[in-house]
């Protein structure tokens, strides 16, 4: 069955699958994330735990979860065990990055067995959609098809559900957090999207003011070699680079590797992130993708000594 915008159908189950599909070509740079507000009768969250996002992906004691794959994400619903505080559930798209929802080539929330809905995308200009609602109606369960448009990404969807992404007046280091995004506007704009996403789950996690060292580890073992290839290590480098942008502020994190034993790589830098992987795999007499695992107790070590001395804690990732 296709739907409309704006049309309505009742649910005949408690366990619902819904998948959502967003296409896009190789021109595409930015990166989609589905999102879930359980809503209360004045269409807020009553808590942090009803934004369901790429980090935090269920709520209700598992009832609602949010399972992403590649272009699509799965949802999986158990009606009968969403508290009765819940009056709906939203379900939205963000686009983190230039483009904006008419450069997907497909948009479809599909009820497995029951329904599916179609966006057009066509001229679209908005940067987040609000593809649907499940909702009680007298006591039923239903299903309503929307496709709205809105304005700006996460942040200020979030907000318009109720999230509290306020970060706090009295904090001395406020300005120095608020400058991220300015951090990386110079040498890696690339990454402004990645640190919007950062900022939000900072803020409603109260860590806008941690203060740390950031080491990357590297699993260089051989088990590994399909993720360096696919590029998927580097990707998670950028996403660490902004939080160590956000805790430490010598503009440098470390990055080891360890296999049959552990070795020290150049610090990254905002200067030499880009391609960092790619640049340390074959330095050196060994590639970084090689041998078998082993304890990386001599990194630990290091970095507990420079904490012992008076310097920040770290966080190993």
């Amino acid at each position: 069955m296709q739907l409309q915008s704006g049309q309505n159908i009742p649910l005949h189950t408690t366990d619902l699958t819904l998948r959502l599909d967003y296409l896009s070509s190789y021109s595409f740079s930015s990166e989609p994330e589905t999102c879930l507000f359980m809503l209360n009768a004045d269409g807020k969250v009553t808590g942090d735990a009803d934004f369901i996002f790429y980090n935090n992906r269920s709520a209700a004691g598992g009832a609602v979860k949010l399972l992403p794959g590649h272009q699509h994400a799965n949802l999986q619903l158990a009606l009968e065990r969403i508290p009765e505080t819940i009056q709906k559930i939203a379900i939205t798209l963000v686009i983190d990055g230039n483009d904006t929802i008419s450069g997907l080539s497909q948009l479809r929330l599909t009820a497995t067995g029951i329904a599916e809905f179609n966006v057009d995308l066509k001229g679209r200009s908005e940067k987040a959609v609000i593809m649907g609602e499940i909702y009680r109606h007298q006591g039923q369960w239903k299903l309503r098809a929307q496709g709205q448009g809105f304005n700006g990404g996460l942040e200020p969807l979030a907000v318009s559900y109720g999230v509290d992404v306020a970060q706090p007046e009295d904090t001395p280091t406020q300005p120095a957090r608020i400058s991220l995004e300015k951090k990386l506007e110079g040498k890696a704009p690339a990454l402004i999207s990645l640190a919007k996403k950062a900022s939000v789950s900072l803020a409603k996690h109260k860590l806008e003011t941690v203060e740390a060292r950031v080491a990357f580890v590297l699993d260089a073992s051989g088990s590994m070699t399909g993720q360096f290839k696919k590029g998927h290590v580097q990707s998670v480098l950028d996403r660490i680079a902004v939080l160590s942008v956000q805790f430490d502020d010598d503009g440098t994190m470390d990055v080891w590797g360890f296999a049959e034993r552990h070795k020290k790589y150049p610090d990254v830098t905002l200067d030499n992130l880009d391609g960092y992987v790619a640049a340390i795999q074959n330095t050196g007499k060994r590639s970084a993708c090689s041998g078998s695992q082993n304890q990386d107790t001599g990194i630990i070590c290091f970095h507990f000594s420079s904490c012992k001395q008076g310097g920040k804690p770290s966080l190993f990732v």
